[in-house]
């Protein structure tokens, strides 16, 4: 059996590439397809949703929500019906810069970066802090953050009907010559015999650009209501579903938020892929998340906790005080005298089938969690079981081992750095990923089983963008015992 393996090995004329485990993975990040409203018109025509960030900060019973929805449809006037768990006024509801969002996704989205193995005959390990080579150098950005602003009107001209009206809400639309069709009055009518209040965001056509294809991305509107509960109404948006729904929600809070009424794991983190997956790390990671889902049917997928005021390993910079207070923070009680560095960003992550879909979304305050951002060299310390502190980002890893065989007695291997021959380019970003493939095979781009997911890698030989020595050459054809990374 041995000599038939050698044979292979001399066969191959090409060096494989094993790489180092790491822990597992999934998760997926990018705008989200889910919309807690629904659009209606002067029209009867078909208006879809297919992309929605959402971003809510809680403080107390103080919920800011921030919303930023996309529109595909005839490029007419219409309006978005927004469910609000307490009572909202139209003055006190802000448009905001686009940009802020995208940095807010940009923070903690999942991301690939790329290391390479030091010389062994020159390297020593690293203390268990060390960072992954160039990785914050890399992609932190030295600009400052540009200043967003907040206006009140924008594409929008907004009405927050009172408690009478809200509870007569299809009534109320009707007598604005609004269609309200069978399908959007049924998902109006549990919030009406709930008692909700309804948020009203007309838009102008005229203020906002439709593509050829009649899609529109709006600008984020942002208001806040008291209550004890946090919850977001998602059933109502499947009216304008046109698919599966994806829902990205971040929470701004002094602790780490997960759901209260609905399954949810922790993505695994720090897995190590193939070269191939630079250029496709989308639909990747689409398919690990897809994989991850299966075995987590309905429920959502933790994909960052850190805080806001910190510039994490491999993310762009910390969140500034402006942004932050735009986002909400001006208007918590208690958050908005406290240091940046005390709040923290959950990032959480689903995508569902319309029927699966919940009416709403509970969120709760939950212990802190750990993971990613530490393990990129073998001397690296394990995450925390129980940390102290979050410090969890989804981050997957590209190693180039070290080409050729040692040319010392004592070699030093598994320290990661940046290439020899210049700088480790910047880590791609999870993003934009509603309308990816997700029908690739992902044992292809696996540099490691993920027993996790009931995935194992496919051991091809076929990887040549990172060289190894002869001996690991030996050790992955050869079939011996790999050490597991944590």
């Amino acid at each position: 059996m041995m000599a038939r393996r050698v044979a292979a090995l001399l066969m191959l004329g090409m060096p494989f590439v094993p790489f180092m485990l790491g822990t597992a993975l999934m998760g997926l990040a990018a705008p989200a397809q889910a919309f807690p409203g629904v659009y209606v018109a002067r029209h009867a025509q078909r208006m879809t949703n297919r992309s929605t960030t959402v971003v809510l900060v809680r403080d107390g019973r103080r919920t800011v929500v921030t919303i930023q929805p996309d529109y595909r449809g005839p490029a007419e006037d219409f309006a978005l019906v927004l469910p609000v768990a307490g009572e909202v006024r139209a003055e006190d509801v802000k448009t905001l810069d686009k940009r802020l969002l995208e940095r807010v996704d940009r923070f903690s989205a999942p991301r690939l970066l790329e290391v390479w193995e030091q010389d062994p005959c020159a390297a020593r390990p690293r203390p268990p802090t060390a960072s992954a080579g160039r990785c914050e150098a890399a992609t932190n950005d030295p600009r400052r953050p540009e200043p967003v602003q907040t206006f009140q009107d924008g594409e929008y001209s907004f009405m927050a009907p009172g408690p009478a009206e809200s509870a007569t809400i299809v009534a109320f639309l009707r007598a604005r010559d609004y269609q309200v069709s069978d399908a959007v009055e049924a998902a109006l009518l549990p919030h009406m015999a709930a008692g909700a209040r309804f948020l009203i965001a007309e838009v102008d056509r005229r203020q906002v650009h439709f593509s050829a294809d009649g899609e529109a991305v709006l600008s984020p509107l942002r208001f806040h209501y008291d209550g004890d509960r946090l919850a977001l109404p998602l059933q109502i948006g499947t009216v304008n579903a046109s698919g599966p729904q994806e829902l990205v929600i971040h929470v701004l809070a002094a602790r780490r938020h997960e759901p209260a009424n609905a399954p949810s794991a922790i993505v695994p983190t720090a897995i190590d892929l193939r070269v191939a997956a630079r250029e496709r790390f989308g639909p990747v990671y689409a398919a690990l998340f897809d994989a991850a889902q299966a075995r987590q049917p309905n429920g959502l997928l933790v994909e960052f906790a850190g805080p806001a005021g910190e510039s994490t390993p491999c993310a762009i910079s910390k969140l500034g005080d402006e942004e932050l207070g735009a986002l909400g923070l001006e208007l918590a009680p208690t958050l908005a005298d406290a240091p940046p560095s005390s709040l923290v960003i959950s990032r959480l992550h689903a995508r569902w089938s319309p029927g699966a879909v919940p009416n709403e979304l509970e969120l709760r305050a939950a212990d802190p969690i750990a993971g990613g951002i530490a393990r990129t060299h073998a001397t690296d310390a394990p995450e925390p079981v129980m940390p102290a502190a979050n410090a969890f980002q989804a981050r997957y890893l590209i190693r180039h081992a070290w080409p050729g065989a040692p040319r010392c007695e004592a070699p030093v291997h598994g320290v990661w750095g940046e290439p020899a021959d210049g700088e480790a380019p910047a880590p791609r970003l999870v993003r934009g990923n509603a309308d990816v493939e997700r029908d690739l095979a992902l044992a292809d781009y696996l540099a490691q089983d993920l027993p996790e997911l009931g995935v194992k890698a496919r051991r091809c030989g076929c990887d040549q963008g990172a060289p190894a020595g002869a001996w690991l050459t030996l050790v992955a054809l050869l079939g011996w015992p790999r050490r597991r990374r944590r």
